[in-house]
């Protein structure tokens, strides 16, 4: 994926200026990246842009668009379905005033998220919750499942959730409970924050093998510029991977990869973390400040100082290729070719 949050707004809100009669009637959402039929894209609801504008198509905003994650250029405006349901929206038409008055009086209830079916049928999924300390440290129960246009109601288990349900989870939900494990890691006596630690700065949602996971990485307390590790946490299941590994955060690399083009003044979008032939690596678009991809960068999570441009994904791989090459004494591939065999003693495991 190379298109970010902020991207995604701005190319749906150049589809929606194609169509200067409706860019008065409707206001973007919030996008909300998901995978529809494989394909991994952001979803933009249209919203009324007032009550007068509600009061003339009570029947629903027209539609949505479909911005692709992986291509600039691939921009859907989709008409076939009202978005009649909408958060902050009027009298009964409001999604939080139609949920409690369908099924969730007495539930906690957060995390509004606009997600399409395999049909390309919106809804809204929302987050029921409980807490299970009193008024606190609050744990996912289910979903309600709201269609968009016609405002149907199903409450869903966490045994239950579709297959097309990507989020189920809310992401404060999860980095606080990855905090608490750090903070409380030898219990609440701990005086001299041994091995406590908590998540970097930064968070972002990814898919892999069809799932959706929010990735981040992990700091030790009052370390802010390395990484001790990352964890992957499913989206649906909450269940953990948990990659032990030692180099930089998402910011630090950030930073690094915007030293390299400071002569151009880009900035870098928050990373993923890729397996590149083996090597641990941050991928990140670089952008002008009027937010277009410029040029991308590939950054070595181990040594952060190895840096690879380029105004093409394959150019920035090539020019990573040659730093590992100059820095490590080796490409990339290299220690993957041919069949080898090597004895010796493992000095540690861990």
């Amino acid at each position: 994926p190379i298109v970010d949050r902020e991207l995604a707004a701005n190319l749906a809100d150049k589809k929606l200026g194609e169509r200067p009669s409706l860019g008065s009637q409707v206001y973007l959402g919030e996008p909300t990246k998901q995978l529809v039929n494989g394909e991994l894209v952001w979803v933009v609801p249209l919203h009324h842009s007032g009550l007068f504008k509600w009061f003339t198509n009570m029947e629903g905003t027209p539609g949505y668009v479909v911005v692709s994650a992986t291509n600039t250029n691939d921009v859907e405006y989709v008409e076939d379905y009202k978005i009649k349901i909408q958060p902050n929206s009027y009298l009964l038409d409001d999604l939080e005033r139609h949920l409690r008055l369908h099924g969730a009086l007495f539930d906690g209830i957060v995390d509004y998220s606009f997600e399409l079916d395999e049909s390309g049928q919106p809804y809204w999924i929302v987050t029921s919750y409980r807490n299970t300390r009193g008024f606190a440290l609050p744990e996912a129960t289910g979903v309600y499942l709201v269609n968009a246009s016609t405002g149907e109601v199903q409450h869903c288990g966490m045994d239950a959730i579709p297959d097309w349900v990507d989020r189920v989870q809310p992401e404060s939900f999860i980095v606080n409970q990855i905090n608490n494990k750090g903070e409380y890691v030898h219990g609440i006596f701990n005086f001299s924050d041994k091995d406590k630690y908590r998540t970097s700065d930064g968070e972002a949602i990814i898919y892999n093998n069809g799932n959706c996971y929010l990735f981040t990485g992990l700091t030790s307390i009052g370390q802010d510029e390395s990484a001790i590790g990352f964890i992957m946490v499913d989206m649906v299941t909450k269940e953990p991977i948990l990659y032990q590994m030692n180099g930089a955060t998402e910011r630090s690399a950030q930073q690094s990869a915007q030293g390299k083009l400071q002569d151009l003044g880009y900035k870098a979008d928050f990373p993923i973390i890729l397996n590149v032939d083996g090597i641990a690596t941050y991928f990140m678009p670089m952008k002008d400040s009027a937010g277009l991809i410029k040029q991308y960068a590939f950054v070595s999570v181990e040594n952060y100082s190895s840096v690879g441009t380029g105004e093409t994904i394959e150019a920035a791989l090539r020019d990573y290729s040659e730093v590992l090459d100059q820095n490590q004494g080796g490409s990339i591939g290299a220690g993957l070719a041919g069949d080898s065999e090597t004895t010796g003693t493992v000095s540690r495991v861990a």
